[in-house]
């Protein structure tokens, strides 16, 4: 048994250091979590590029609401559109959208309005079935559908890698710290739910068209044609990302 041992350490290079060896060995099993902590990083430092355009939206909505706040001369907080007018959209118009709304202001044709009045007076419907209806109108059009799209835009900008992604990782490091500051402080005081109600109203008077037009504007046009578009691009630009890798 002597001899077997003192072979296995005559086997030994001359140079041979317990402790060395040791160290070497701590070190090639630590290169395993320092990759996955460095991946970590990169994917945190570049999440909110994902987020920048729902990001600028709110930061839109915030400075829409609180310049028409000051316009109206408005109270501090609470809602804004509050007085009645058959000259412009008010509260009254998310109340009555029928009797009142659609009565008193113009804005798309008839034909128009008849066009999109299923898809709207369903959407509303389905919203209602929900049982709470503010909180399926908040996180389903005020927060899921807008994020699953900025995700998706920008999903398909990273793919393309131009030069100026890393640009854009910055402002939206920017973006995001503006607006946690100003929607932080803007929604402590004001009703969420409420306050994207009367950005709504905000476009309508700006843009002179009906608040039932500039929801059908918005809910049934503009964000379903994003929607069927967004996903096919980011598709074909996967391809085309791949095809060059190739």
């Amino acid at each position: 048994m002597t001899e077997v041992l003192d072979d296995a350490v005559s086997m030994r290079p001359r140079n041979y250091n317990p402790t060395r060896s040791l160290r070497a060995r701590k070190r090639i099993s630590i290169l395993p979590i320092a990759w996955l902590l460095s991946v970590l990083c990169s994917m945190f430092l570049r999440f909110p590029i994902y987020f920048l355009p729902i990001l600028l939206a709110y930061l839109l909505l915030v400075v829409g609401n609180e310049t028409e706040r000051h316009l109206l001369d408005a109270p501090q907080s609470g809602k804004i559109h509050v007085v009645r007018s058959e000259t412009a959209c008010s509260w009254q118009c998310h109340h009555a959208t029928i009797n009142h709304c659609l009565a008193y202001h113009n804005g798309l044709s008839e034909s128009a309005r008849e066009a999109v009045e299923p898809a709207y007076f369903g959407l509303t419907a389905l919203l209602l079935s929900s049982g709470n209806y503010r909180a399926a109108n908040l996180l389903f059009l005020g927060l899921l559908w807008p994020l699953l799209l900025s995700i998706g835009m920008m999903r398909c900008l990273r793919l393309t890698k131009n030069t100026w992604t890393r640009p854009l990782t910055v402002l939206s490091w920017m973006a995001l710290v503006t607006a946690l500051v100003l929607c932080a402080g803007t929604f402590r005081e004001n009703n969420s739910n409420e306050y994207l109600t009367d950005f709504i109203l905000t476009l309508s008077r700006w843009s002179g068209l009906s608040y039932y037009d500039v929801n059908a504007i918005v809910f049934i046009v503009i964000w379903p044609l994003i929607t069927l578009a967004v996903w096919p691009i980011l598709e074909i630009v996967k391809r085309s990302a791949s095809k060059l890798e190739c």
